[in-house]
This record gives structure tokens, sequence and C-alpha cells, in this order.
């Protein structure tokens, strides 16, 4: 019995400390534990099966037992029983296993910083695989995180083993990461992004829009295309971006998409340099600075938007931000006007909503006292040009109506845009309210926000630098339209992620105790390498499309690269991104064209039967055909094929 005093409980206590306290027990506890690990990371790395799923508590047992789970197989409870209990004496064999070769490896090392070391290598791994197996939950990655940073917390922090305030690097060494760093991305992440290119898997929003119209402005140096809205228009109609033209060059050299692909991967990467000056500036050691410059090139963020969930882009306005949005926060801290205006300067020609980040960064400038005289010059600009860009400047190029059109739910006239807003915003904040804090906005935020820590957030406290959060509920938590806006692979995301990393390293500098802001910034890294694997583990499968399907990749290429460049041209979405080396390309269908090309992988059989179906009785004749592949037809041909191909894809 247990005393009122709680006596049992208090011996129970005292002996496990006493125990504890030892430390050749500490030794094989710690043992214990990383073999443990190591046998979780195994069966979870040979796992077959979802780890939402019942069969993965079998799975890595035996085929057999899975295989009855999922077939209804005749197997009997006793014969899944006795297959279980032989397949956790084999995993337990191994453990202990494991177990003895680990006491053995200590026996030799002494110290148990050996020990501890293991422990934060299997905790990371542990926490890396079990996402890959749970990928895009956010809940779970959330989860899993707090797991493995309260082990990181415990022996870094509370136990104090590695002496982490006096951890650092050279620059030399820093540098040297730095550019690997950014070497990596390029090669890694651009990589897979032009083999999604190649794959056909992007679609005409918005890499066909931009092929064309670089192809349209090496032919007549202006931003032309005919696939945007379905006529000719020019793209500054949409949105006014001038600063495209720093690409023509290069475009005009290599006339290829690829080149588009890795500009855009250069100019995402090539943020990483400011951010690591800009974290030098404000007092953050060399290692410290190169671990948040590793978290920006493996952010979640970056990586999907660059790669693309779904389609995907080869180019977007919205990329330049990354490079010069550092820049500019790097010349405030450094209070170097001169080259802080010319950064500002090049950034209103990124598209007409930059003149909003920096109007806030001019009132940032105000309120933190760094400059009254800029602040004020900065936000005066912005605001005049962003009047006179959509006023004016826009509609001599026919503007769309792509405010009115995002902010549809404020916006009851698109003459009465920007009203409507501002009038909301300061006599309907409980309206503002029910429209920021939705389920997939608060999703968004997460996925922002959780990699960093919530630093963003804890910077808040400070007026100034809540000013610096307007354009990103401005531009994405404001806004109607889910589909592209707030999303994690969105474009859109570019400026609030330089945002974002500029309030978590104003919030860490504020921070005395180097302890504590080393286990911040490595709490970030390791965080947004889990929440990166996660949400982009997937993007190995196309690689793996392009191993499979190399050979009808090519032979759609051949057989695209056959239509004459003069000739006009409808086609379906995805096979329209190699077709943009045309004046004249649309999406389908237009039936003035002259050619139209039909993507026959993976569409519905009721599809393709009404297109081909369609197109047949309107004077379209086939002139190349692979079955479940493509098709293409020409206007007025013969029609000879015709019966041939509709009886060879559907009738056999």
């Amino acid at each position: 019995m247990v005393g009122k005093d709680g006596g049992l409980w208090m011996e129970i206590v005292e002996w496990l400390n006493k125990k504890l306290s030892d430390l050749e027990n500490k030794k094989r506890i710690l043992s214990l534990i990383n073999s443990n690990l190591i046998m979780v990371i195994l069966t979870l790395l040979f796992a077959t099966q979802s780890t939402g799923s019942r069969e993965f508590l079998l799975n890595g047992v035996s085929d057999k037992v899975i295989n009855s789970l999922t077939s209804a197989a005749d197997l009997s409870n006793t014969g899944v029983v006795q297959i279980f209990i032989k397949g956790m004496i084999i995993l337990t064999l191994l453990w202990l296993a494991l177990f003895i070769v680990l006491l053995i490896i200590q026996h030799f090392i002494k110290t148990i910083r050996f020990q501890y070391i293991l422990l934060l290598i299997n905790t990371t791994l542990f926490g890396l695989v079990n996402v890959s197996k749970q990928p895009g939950n956010i809940i779970f990655n959330i989860i899993i995180s707090l797991i493995v940073l309260y082990v990181f917390y415990y022996i870094l922090l509370k136990k104090n083993i590695f002496s982490i305030d006096s951890l650092e690097i050279s620059p030399r060494k820093s540098k040297v990461i730095l550019v690997s760093g950014f070497l990596c991305y390029v090669t890694v992440i651009g990589g897979i992004t032009i083999i999604k290119y190649i794959n056909y898997q992007q679609s005409m929003f918005d890499t066909s829009i931009f092929c064309q119209m670089f192809y349209y402005m090496s032919k007549w140096g202006l931003p032309f295309t005919t696939v945007e809205r379905q006529r000719l228009m020019s793209h500054f109609a949409v949105h006014f971006s001038p600063i495209y033209y720093l690409l023509l060059p290069g475009f005009m050299i290599f006339k290829s998409a690829i080149y588009l692909t890795i500009a855009k991967t250069l100019l995402m990467a090539s943020g990483v340099f400011p951010l690591y000056k800009l974290c030098k500036k404000k007092g953050l050691t060399n290692l410290l600075s190169v671990m948040l410059s590793i978290s920006y090139l493996i952010f979640p963020m970056l990586i999907a938007s660059n790669i693309g969930n779904g389609n995907g882009h080869v180019l977007n306005e919205n990329y330049f931000y990354c490079a010069l949005l550092f820049w500019i926060f790097y010349y405030v801290e450094e209070q170097n006007f001169k080259l802080l205006w010319v950064f500002c300067i090049i950034t209103l020609f990124v598209k007409e909503d930059a003149p909003i980040i920096l109007a806030c960064l001019g009132l940032y400038l105000i309120l933190s006292k760094k400059s009254n005289f800029h602040g004020k010059l900065l936000f005066i600009i912005s605001v005049l040009y962003f009047f006179v860009c959509t006023k004016f400047i826009m509609p001599r190029f026919g503007i769309e109506y792509i405010i009115a059109n995002l902010y549809s739910n404020f916006v009851p006239d698109a003459s009465l845009a920007f009203p409507s807003i501002m009038y909301a915003l300061i006599y309907k904040p409980s309206y503002v309210f029910q429209q920021i804090f939705t389920g997939d906005k608060l999703t968004f935020l997460l996925q922002l926000m959780a990699p960093l820590m919530l630093m963003p957030l804890l910077a808040l406290k400070k007026v100034q630098n809540f000013v610096l959060m307007i354009p990103i509920i401005l531009t994405s938590l404001l806004c109607l339209n889910p589909s592209y806006i707030y999303k994690l692979a969105s474009h859109h995301n570019m400026a609030p992620i330089c945002i974002c990393f500029y309030l978590t390293i104003l919030t860490l500098s504020e921070i005395k105790s180097k302890k504590h802001q080393f286990f911040i910034t490595l709490s970030i890294l390791l965080v947004t390498a889990i929440f990166s694997l996660s949400y982009n583990i997937d993007k190995g499968k196309i690689l793996n499309y392009y191993i499979e399907n190399g050979e009808n990749i090519n032979l759609t290429d051949i057989a695209l690269s056959k239509i004459p460049e003069n000739a006009s041209v409808t086609a379906d979405s995805g096979f329209s991104t190699k077709l943009t080396n045309r004046l004249n390309l649309y999406l389908y269908f237009d039936p003035n064209c002259d050619y139209v090309v039909i993507n026959l992988r993976n569409t519905s059989v009721k599809w393709k039967k009404q297109t081909i179906g369609l197109l047949l009785g309107k004077d379209y004749g086939v002139t190349d055909y692979k079955k479940n592949l493509y098709l293409i037809l020409l206007k007025g041909h013969s029609t000879q094929m015709n019966l041939g191909v509709y009886e060879d894809q559907f009738l056999q």
C-alpha cells in the first residue's frame, strides 16, 4: 500500500534516480534505446504499407500475412497468430543483437558521448523516415517534430552534453558549405524541374504562357502571348513585369524552356547569399548563419514551388523576389541607402503588387527609426508607382481585372477594387477575420511558419515588424481564390518566405543566450528538413516516370517537332508546353487552328471518344498517331486514317 506521503512512489523514484546516476547503467539504457530506434527505423524503411493502415503493423513480419489481409485469402486466425509470433521472435533477436553490438562498441569507446551522438542521429532519422511514410500530413509532421525536438532539448540544453554555446566554424568553411548547398540545390532541384518539363508534366498555366511570351519577345521585343487568354494580348495586361527583359538576352541565345527553368532555379537559390550576409549583419555566428541559410535552401515551400505540385511552372515573375528582397533587407540593416534604392527600383519592375511590399518597408524604416527620410520617400514613391501602374500603364496593354477576381469576396465591382478592400479593413474587421482565419489559410500559415518555429509571429510584438506582415495578409490571406494563392507550391509564396525569414533573423538576433539561440536555429533546420521531406518525398516519382517512359517521351518529342513553326496549333494543356515556339498557340479546342494535338495519356475513354469523334467531323484528318499517347490532326488533311485510328483506339 502507498502511504499518505506517497512513500512507495518516492522509493521507486529514488531507486530509478540511483540507477540512472550510475554511468554504466546510463550507457546500457542508452544502448537499449538506440538499438530499439535503429530497429524502428529499419522496419519503417523496409515497410511497403502506409503507417496509417493495419497492414503496417505486420509489415515486414510476413508477406503472407499482408497478402491475407489485403486479398482476403483463406488463413485462419491461428495461422496469423503463429506467423506473427515467429516474426516478433526474429525482430526481437535482431534487436538483442544490435544491443550487444552497441555495448561492445561502447566498451571500447568509453565516453558516453558516443551514445548521445547516436541518439541524436537516430532521433533525426526516426523523424525523417516517419514523415516520409506519411507524407503531407501537417499534424503528423508537427507531432514528429515535437518528439525530435524534445530529445535534442534534453541532450543539448538540459543535460548540456556538448557545450553548444561555443560551437563555431571558420568563415572559409561556412562559405564552402554555402556554395556547396547552392550548387546542390541548383543541380538536384533544378534537375528534377527540368525532367518534369521533359516529361510533359507541366501545364499551360504558367509554363506555356511564359515560354511563348519569351518567344514573342525574342521576335518582336514585346511580351505577347496567345495562350494566356485565347487571344493575342500582352502579358503586361495581367501582370506588369518589365524585369523579364533581364532574362531575354540569354533566351535569344538558347531559345529553350530549359534555359528559363535554370534561370528560375538560380534566382531562387541565389537568395541564400544575401540571407547569409543578413544573418552575419545581425550578429549571428558563422555556424548559425549557415544553418539558417541551409534551412532556406531546403524550405518546403521553396522546393515545392520550384518543382511544382501537380503542374508547376518553368518561370513566374514572383521568383525574382527571392534574391531581391533579401538584398533589400540586408541593405536596410547595413544602412546602405544607395544600394537599397537600386534594389528597390529593380523590385518595382517585378510585378504591380511589388509596391505594396516596398510601401510596407518604408513604414518599417520609419517605425524602426532606421531612416525617417528614406522611409517616407520609399512609401510615397511606392504608392504613386502602384497607382500609376494599375490605373495608367496596365490599361494601355488591355488590363485584365485580376485583382477584382482574386478579391471577389470584397469587390462588388472591378472599378471599386481597392476602395472596397480598404472599407472592409477599416469598418468591417469581423468580416475580414472570417476571410483570413479559414481552415485552408491556417494550414498555409502553419506550412509557412511552423518550420521557422513560429519566430515570425514572435517578432510581431514590435509594431514595426508587424507592418512587414501586411503584404502576406493582403496578397495571400485576404484573397478568395485558393487554387494557386495560399498553397504550399504556389509561386506567390516567394515574398512571404523572404519576409518570414527576415522576421526570424530579427527575433533570433535579440536572444541573449547563445545556447538558446543555437538550439532554436538548429530546431529550425531540423523541422524544415522534416516538413520538406514530408511534402516533397513524392518528387522522386518524376525521375521514375522519365526512366519508365523515356521511349514514349522521345516519340512525342519527334512527333511535335514535325509541326511547322508557322502553323497555328490548339493543344492539350500538357502538350502545349513544347509547342510554344510559334506565334499562334491556343488551349484545346480552337476550331480555327491548322493543327490539333490531343493528349491520349491518362485520360478517360469517354472523353477521348467524344473529343476524337467531334474533331473527325470538323474537316480534320489524322497526320500522326500513337495509341494511348498522342493524336495529331491537320485541318483539311486526307481522312483516310480517321476510321482506322478510331477503331484502334477504342474498338480493339
